[in-house]
C-alpha cells in the first residue's frame, strides 16, 4: 500500500465574482495531479487564506463550487482517492462592512494586554467579520476536530496507518482593513501539540501570514511555537512562491511552503500554486511549484533541487514535564523590569546573546563567538567552562540554554555548585534526584534516568559556591560527569574562585573549553535597545519613529555607561533603559543622566530593603565617604580607616551603625570588599556621590580650589570623570566657566582651521572630490555594522593606564575632546535653566576649540602635503610594483587627502555631536549665523545630520553652493550626508534629492526597485 501523502496548496484565491477566470481551471489543476495519483494514497488540498476577496457569502458559493470540480476531476482518474480539505482565513477572507466601534476597541483592547492571552469574548468579537468564513469551512471541511475554536483547530488522519496531523491557524482574527506589517498578535500558547506520539507523525501547520507580519514583541515566540511544532508550515499572502527549509535552534528544523496568488483580477495570468508528496514511511518529501502559461499549469523548469526526494526535519519534542514553578524561573529576567508598554517583562522580551571570549585560543586576538553559539549540542565537545563577572549574566544563559536544549526534545538538568554535599562523591544519584524535584514533575523522573545519557545536558552554575575542597568537589564533578553527554559549567571572575577551580586542583574540567562572557560593546547594547524598542510593537523598524526612538536610547545609553563609568552587563544596561524610556525625572537639581545613576542607586538600595525614608541620609553617607576617600588620595580604605569615617559622620550628622551599614552597601553592590580592603564597587558609585559632594559645596573656596586643580589636568582620566559628574549634579557658573576655561587654555595660541585658505593645498591633491555610492539596506543594518565596527575599534586600542598621557600632542587633544565632552554634557543637562547667552558663549568656546585643536592637529600634514605624498608614493612603489608611475602618484595624493580628511571628519562630527541636541539648535544656529565662516557652518550640518530630523534642503543648498569650488570641504559634506543615509530613514524622494545635490550616486538597483514599488501600489 502507497504510504504517500499529496498536498496541492492554493492560496490568495481572492474570488470575487462568477466572472473570475480562475473558476474555469479546476479541471487545470486536477489534471498537474494525474501523472502522480498511481503512487498516493491520500490528496489534502491546503487552502492558505484570502480565499475570497471580501469574505461574503456569495464568494464562498463560488469557491466551494470550485473545490466541487477539483475533486471531481480527481476522482474521475482515481475514484478510491481520498480527498480531505483544509482551510485557514486570511484578511481578505474578513467581511469588514461588519467591523464597527467595538471590534475597534477590542482590538485596541487586545494590543494592551501585554503577552496574556485573550478572553474567549474578546476573541469571538475581533473574529466576528470571519463569520461567513467559519460557515463556508464548515460545509468543506468538516472534520472530527481534536481541538477547535476560532483561534485555531486541528485534527489527524491516517495514512497508511501512520498518523498526519494538520493544524490551522486563524492568525487574521484581528486583521483590519488597512492591514499594517507588524501590528498581528497571535498568543504563542494557544499552539498545542497533536494527541498522538510526540515523537512520532507528520505535522503540518498552515496559516496565511508570514511571520515578518507579526508584533515585535509577539512574532519570536509566535514563530518558534509553530515552528517547534510543525514538520511543513504552508503560508501565504505575500504573493511570492518559495520552499526551503529552516533549521532553526530556538525551534527544530522544519519545512516552509510559501504560495504565491493563485487569483489576482488586476494579472489575471498570474495563477501559481504547489504540490507538496511526502512519503510518511520512508520520511521523505517533494515540492513541484506550478504557474499558468496561459493554457495550463506547469512546473518549474529549474526544479532539480527541490523536486527530488529529501528528508523529512527530524523533531524533537519535550517529553517529560516541569514544575511550573521551574518552568515559570526559566523565564524570570532577573530583576523586576517594566516597560511603558508591558508591566511585567519575561526574559523572552530582553535577551540578547552575549559575546564569548575563547580563553583557550592561542591566538593573539582570541576568538570570540556569540553565546547562541553554544546552542549547538555539537559545540560543547567534552564540556565548556564559562566565567564572568557577578553581574554578567551567567544564570540568565544557562536558563536559556535550558529553554533552547529542553525544547528541543533534549534532556537539561540546572545544578548549582552550592547544592553539592560529601555525599555526593558516593552517591551521585542523590544528586540527580535533588535536581529532578526541583525541575521536573514527579511522574518523570524514572522515564528520565532511563533515557540515554546522549540526550542529557548538564547545567552546572556558580561551581565557585561549593564549599567542598577541591578534592571533594572534583570527586563529585567526576560521578555527575558520567550521567551527561554534554555539559556548561559556570564561575564567577575572580582569584579565589579561579584558584579553587585550576584544572591542577579539580581534575574533572582539564578537557573543558573555557570562555569568558564579555560586557556589550556597541553592538549588542544597539540589539538591547532594539529589543526594549520592540516591546508593545507600536513601531515598524522601517519607520521614521522607530529610528529616531533607537537613536535617542543609544546615545543616551551610550553616555550613561560612558568610559566604563557603569559595567556594560544586561542588568545595569535594562535598568537604564527602564529609567530612560520612561522619562521620569524625579529630582529637579540632578540633570536627566543624574537621574539615571540615582535611579542605579535606589534600585540597589531596595534589593536590600534599605527604607525609602533612609535613602537621602545614605546618600550623604556615600557622598562624604567619596570625598574621604579622594582626599585620602587611594580608591580602597582598611576596615579601621573606614570605621574612623563613620565614627566622624556619626558624630556629624547622624548616629550610624558600623557593621549594619558595611553590610547592607555591600550586599546593595554599592561597596566591595576585596583583599581585606573596601572601594566603591564600580566607577560610577565613586563618581557620582563625589560628583554631589563637590556640587552641594560648589560655592565653598576650598571645593573652588579643588575644581581649579582637576581642569589643569583634564586629559587626566580621573580629573575629567570628576567634573563630568559634577556637571550632572549641578548647573552653578562655577562648574561651567571653570570648564570653559580650561577648554580656552587648548591649543590657545593656534589660529582655527580655515576651510578656505588652510586647505589650498590639499585642494591641489585632486581633481575632484571623491566619487561616493549609496547602497540602500536598512536602517537596522547599517546600525548594526557601524557598531560593530566601533567595537572593532576600540578593541583595537591598548588600554592606557590612569595618568598615562603619550606625547603631548596626544595629551592636548585628550584634554581638548573631554573639556568639549563635559562643556557639551553640561548645555544637554541644563539647556532648560541655562540663560541663552550663557549657552551661545559656550557653544562658540567649544566650537573654537575643536577648530584650534583641528588646525593644531593637522598643520605639519598641511604644510608638507607634497613631501607626504612623496613618502606614500614610495611605500607604493615597495607594495605595489605593479601600479603605473602616473596611477602611483595620483593614488599616493588621494590617500594623503583621505588622511587630513578623516582627521577632519573627527574634529568637525566632535564638535557637532557635543551640542548634538535638538534643544539647542536655534542656540547653535544664532552662534553659526554671527560667525558666519564655512567652518561653522559644517560644523552645524554634522550636527543636523547627526539628528533624525527632515534634511533642511535650504541650508545644505546654500552651503554646497558654498563649497563646489573647494574640493576638500565638498569631500567632507558629501561623507557627512552619507553617514546620514545609512544611519537614519530618510524618505525616497528625499534620498533622491540629497543625491542629486551633493553628486552621490544612488545605487542604480534602489532606483529600480523604487520604481517597481510605485507601480504596484
Amino acid at each position: 500500500m502507497s504510504a504517500k501523502i499529496m498536498f496541492i496548496h492554493l492560496s490568495d484565491i481572492h474570488v470575487e465574482s462568477a466572472a473570475d477566470a480562475i473558476l474555469s481551471r479546476p479541471a487545470d489543476i486536477a489534471s498537474t495531479t494525474y501523472q502522480r495519483l498511481p503512487e498516493v494514497q491520500t490528496i489534502v488540498l491546503i487552502l492558505s487564506g484570502d480565499i475570497a476577496w471580501s469574505g461574503t457569502e456569495k464568494q464562498y458559493a463560488l469557491v466551494e463550487t470550485m473545490l466541487t470540480e477539483i475533486r471531481k476531476a480527481i476522482l474521475s482518474e482515481s475514484p478510491s482517492m481520498q480527498i480531505e480539505v483544509f482551510v485557514c482565513p486570511g484578511n481578505h477572507d474578513c467581511d469588514f462592512s461588519a467591523h464597527d466601534d467595538t471590534r475597534e476597541a477590542v482590538i485596541s483592547r487586545v494590543r494592551q494586554l501585554e503577552g496574556v492571552e485573550p478572553s474567549e469574548s474578546l476573541i469571538k468579537t475581533a473574529s466576528s467579520v470571519q463569520d461567513q468564513f467559519f460557515a463556508f469551512r464548515a460545509r468543506v471541511s468538516s472534520h472530527k476536530w481534536a481541538f477547535d475554536n476560532r483561534l485555531l483547530w486541528q485534527t489527524s488522519i491516517n495514512v497508511a496507518g501512520s498518523r498526519v496531523g494538520i493544524r490551522c491557524l486563524n492568525v487574521a482574527w484581528m486583521s483590519e482593513l488597512k492591514e499594517k506589517q507588524g501590528a498581528l498578535i497571535y498568543p504563542p500558547t494557544a499552539i498545542v501539540p497533536f494527541t498522538f506520539d510526540k515523537l512520532g507523525g507528520l505535522s503540518i501547520t498552515l496559516l496565511h501570514h508570514p511571520f515578518n507580519w507579526f508584533g515585535q514583541s509577539n512574532y519570536r515566540a509566535f514563530q518558534a511555537a509553530v515552528r517547534r511544532e510543525s514538520h511543513i508550515i504552508f503560508t501565504g499572502h505575500e504573493h511570492f512562491q518559495n520552499v526551503g527549509e529552516v533549521a532553526d535552534l530556538q525551534s527544530s528544523p522544519s519545512i516552509f511552503i510559501e504560495g504565491g496568488v493563485l487569483f489576482e483580477a488586476k494579472e489575471p495570468a498570474l495563477s501559481t500554486f504547489n504540490i507538496v508528496i511526502v512519503d510518511v514511511k520512508t520520511e521523505q518529501y517533494s515540492t513541484e511549484l506550478y504557474s499558468w502559461d496561459g493554457k495550463r499549469y506547469i512546473a518549474e523548469v529549474d526544479n532539480e533541487e527541490w523536486g527530488s526526494l529529501r528528508a523529512l526535519p527530524v523533531k524533537g519534542r519535550p517529553s517529560y514535564e516541569l514544575t511550573k514553578e521551574f518552568s515559570s524561573s526559566l523565564s524570570d529576567p532577573g530583576a523586576n523590569f517594566s516597560h511603558s508598554a508591558k508591566k511585567s517583562l519575561a526574559i523572552e522580551d530582553i535577551f540578547v546573546w552575549p559575546e564569548l571570549l575563547c580563553l583557550d585560543d592561542p591566538s593573539l586576538v582570541k576568538k570570540q563567538v556569540s553565546g547562541a553559539y553554544l546552542e549547538d549540542i555539537e559545540n560543547l565537545n567534552s564540556g565548556v567552562f564559562i566565567r564572568g563577572d557577578e553581574k554578567s549574566g551567567k544564570s540568565t544563559l544557562l536558563r536559556r540554554y535550558f529553554s533552547s536544549y529542553y525544547g528541543r526534545g533534549y534532556l537539561p538538568l540546572y545544578f548549582r555548585g552550592s547544592w553539592f554535599t560529601k555525599t555526593h562523591q558516593r552517591e551521585t544519584l542523590k544528586a540527580l534526584k535533588f535536581a529532578l524535584e526541583k525541575q521536573y514533575v514527579r511522574g518523570a523522573h524514572q522515564g528520565w534516568l532511563q533515557e540515554s545519557k546522549s540526550q542529557r545536558v548538564l547545567l552546572l552554575d556558580d561551581i565557585d559556591a561549593c564549599t567542598l575542597s577541591p578534592e571533594v568537589l572534583s570527586r563529585c564533578l567526576n560521578g555527575l560527569f558520567g550521567y551527561f553527554s554534554a555539559i556548561i559549567l559556570t564561575a564567577k571572575e575572580g582569584a579565589a574562585a579561579m584558584d579553587l577551580l585550576s584544572i591542577d586542583r579539580v581534575e574533572a574540567l582539564h578537557k573543558f573549553t573555557q570562555y569568558e562572557v564579555r560586557e556589550f560593546g556597541h553592538k549588542k547594547r544597539f540589539e538591547l535597545v532594539c529589543k526594549w524598542a520592540e516591546i508593545g510593537g507600536q513601531e515598524d523598524e522601517s519607520s521614521a519613529k522607530w529610528t529616531a526612538t533607537i537613536d535617542r536610547w543609544e546615545k543616551d545609553l551610550t553616555t550613561a555607561v560612558g568610559r566604563q563609568f557603569v559595567p556594560s552587563v544586561p542588568i545595569f544596561l535594562l535598568t537604564l533603559l527602564q529609567s530612560i524610556e520612561s522619562g521620569r525625572t524625579a529630582d529637579l537639581q540632578n540633570s536627566a543622566f543624574g537621574h539615571y545613576y540615582q535611579f542605579l542607586v535606589t534600585s540597589a538600595l531596595q534589593e536590600v530593603e534599605i527604607e525609602r525614608e533612609q535613602w537621602s541620609e545614605v546618600f550623604n553617607y556615600c557622598a562624604n565617604l567619596a570625598w574621604f576617600i579622594h582626599s585620602s588620595g587611594k580608591r580602597q580604605l582598611s576596615e579601621n580607616e573606614l570605621e574612623g569615617f563613620n565614627s566622624a559622620f556619626s558624630s556629624e550628622f547622624t548616629p550610624v551603625p558600623f557593621a549594619r551599614r558595611m553590610r547592607e552597601l555591600i550586599r546593595a553592590g554599592v561597596l566591595a570588599k576585596l583583599d581585606g580592603e573596601i572601594e566603591f564597587k564600580y566607577p560610577y558609585l565613586y563618581y557620582y556621590f563625589l560628583g554631589q559632594y563637590l556640587a552641594d559645596r560648589i560655592h565653598e573656596p576650598a571645593i573652588e580650589q579643588v575644581i581649579n586643580v582637576l581642569c589643569e589636568d583634564l586629559h587626566l582620566r580621573d580629573n575629567a570623570n570628576i567634573l563630568l559628574f559634577t556637571s550632572h549634579h549641578t548647573r552653578s557658573p562655577v562648574i561651567y566657566e571653570k570648564i570653559a576655561d580650561a577648554l580656552a587654555r587648548c591649543f590657545e595660541t593656534t589660529p582655527v582651521f580655515d576651510f578656505v585658505t588652510d586647505v589650498a593645498l590639499l585642494n591641489k591633491l585632486v581633481d575632484s572630490a571623491p566619487q561616493l555610492i549609496y547602497h540602500e539596506e536598512s536602517t537596522k543594518d547599517a546600525r548594526s555594522k557601524a557598531r560593530e565596527e566601533q567595537d572593532r575599534s576600540e578593541d583595537s586600542k591598548p588600554a592606557k593606564e590612569e595618568g598615562e598621557s603619550g606625547t603631548d600632542a596626544f595629551a592636548a587633544v585628550t584634554r581638548l575632546f573631554r573639556g568639549m565632552e563635559i562643556l557639551g554634557q553640561f548645555l544637554k543637562n541644563h539647556y532648560g535653566t541655562t540663560k541663552n547667552p550663557v549657552k551661545e558663549a559656550l557653544i562658540e568656546e567649544i566650537l573654537q576649540s575643536a577648530l584650534r585643536g583641528l588646525r593644531g592637529t593637522t598643520i605639519v600634514l598641511l604644510e608638507n602635503t607634497d613631501a607626504m605624498a612623496g613618502h606614500v608614493e614610495r611605500m607604493l612603489l615597495e607594495r605595489r610594483p605593479d601600479l603605473q608611475s602616473d596611477a602611483r602618484k595620483t593614488l599616493s595624493k588621494r590617500i594623503v587627502f583621505d588622511i587630513i580628511g578623516m582627521i577632519t571628519h573627527a574634529f568637525v562630527h566632535k564638535a557637532g555631536s557635543t551640542v548634538g541636541s535638538a534643544y539647542l539648535k536655534e542656540n547653535l544656529r544664532n552662534v553659526v549665523d554671527k560667525d558666519g565662516t564655512l567652518g561653522y557652518s559644517l560644523i552645524e550640518m554634522s550636527y543636523r545630520f547627526d539628528l533624525p530630523e527632515a534634511i533642511a534642503f535650504t541650508k545644505l543648498k546654500q552651503l554646497n553652493k558654498l563649497v563646489e569650488n573647494n574640493v576638500f570641504s565638498q569631500a567632507l559634506l558629501r561623507s557627512m550626508a552619507l553617514r546620514h543615509l545609512h544611519l537614519f530613514k530618510v524618505p525616497y524622494k528625499d534620498k533622491q534629492k540629497l543625491c542629486e545635490e551633493l553628486g552621490i550616486t544612488l545605487n542604480r538597483q534602489l532606483a529600480l526597485q523604487h520604481e517597481r514599488s510605485s507601480r504596484q501600489k
